[in-house]
């Protein structure tokens, strides 16, 4: 093997451990959490905690991310989304799921669940969302539409 050649494999191996390394080095950067990634990003997050409309209004958006994946897990087989391309809300409504740690129960109906026959049900959903921590806390489903 001549010099050149040992060089030129020794340089690919150092560039592969780099690639490595970074790769690694950046996996480990999107699991970890600053210390104030829990804390409300807004001070007047404090008021608006304690007023249903309010959280509730500032919270949907965020609650229809997290809570779709928990929603589509609870489907047998396939799930049909029928609001109009995903830009109307999937919450009609929102309540108190404990209102001393500021958690809320958002309710909607603009999804139907495939059968075992193909054919497709109208659902109602609940989903319970921490808005202090962004996160869906557990669904619930039961055929029909809201009132």
């Amino acid at each position: 093997m001549s010099l050149a050649s040992s060089r030129n494999i020794w340089l690919i191996g150092a560039f592969i451990a780099f690639c490595v390394a970074l790769g690694i080095w950046r996996f480990g950067e999107r699991d970890r959490v600053a210390p104030d990634a829990a804390k409300p990003t807004r001070p007047a997050d404090a008021g608006c905690a304690a007023d249903l409309q309010c959280a509730g209004k500032r919270n949907v958006a965020a609650a229809s991310a997290n809570c779709k994946h928990d929603i589509e897990e609870l489907a047998g087989y396939g799930v049909r989304w029928t609001d109009t391309a995903h830009r109307e809300p999937r919450f009609d409504r929102f309540n108190w799921h404990d209102r001393d740690r500021g958690t809320i129960t958002f309710i909607g109906d603009q999804a139907e669940f495939e059968t075992a026959s193909g054919a497709y049900q109208p659902v109602i959903y609940e989903c319970d969302f921490d808005p202090a921590v962004n996160k869906a806390l557990a669904a619930r489903v039961r055929q029909g539409h809201l009132p």
